[in-house]
């Protein structure tokens, strides 16, 4: 028994992925989460311009969190993703009895440093929590010295 050969691939299988598919991007908000990326009911208007195939990239800028999602099936109202990649940030917890918390600021897209007692905003325009994090740690060594 003979194997059929694999046929090779021809030119016009090739061609350039941008005019083949689309790149969408999704700024999640602080309320929202990456399982709200899959249900259709939060995609409003989108939904008649999405296509199978197209690609959504989904950042939630408060965490950091990434994901990029592929479109399996499309329709009017209707709409199945799948997760393709993700990353996700190592959860920072804020130290205790520093006087000091970090708050998301919703405009500046950064994290602020706050005093608990007043929320007044020590410091801002910190991208991560981390970096906030840090910055507190170091303004509590220095204030001790």
């Amino acid at each position: 028994m003979t194997e059929t050969p694999i046929p090779k691939f021809k030119s016009n299988d090739f061609g350039v992925a941008s005019f083949k598919r689309n790149e969408w991007h999704l700024t999640l908000t602080e309320a929202h989460t990456m399982e709200h990326v899959s249900n259709p009911r939060l995609w409003g208007d989108i939904l008649g311009r999405v296509t199978r195939g197209d690609v959504v990239e989904a950042f939630k800028p408060d965490s950091g969190e990434w994901a990029r999602f592929i479109v399996t099936e499309a329709g009017p109202g209707f709409i199945k993703i799948g997760k393709t990649e993700s990353f996700t940030p190592e959860t920072v917890v804020e130290p205790d009895d520093t006087g000091l918390e970090t708050k998301w600021n919703v405009g500046k897209r950064a994290f602020d440093v706050i005093r608990s007692a007043d929320k007044f905003v020590m410091k801002g325009g910190f991208q991560t929590k981390a970096s906030a994090v840090e910055w507190m740690a170091d303004h509590q060594k220095k204030v001790a010295a």
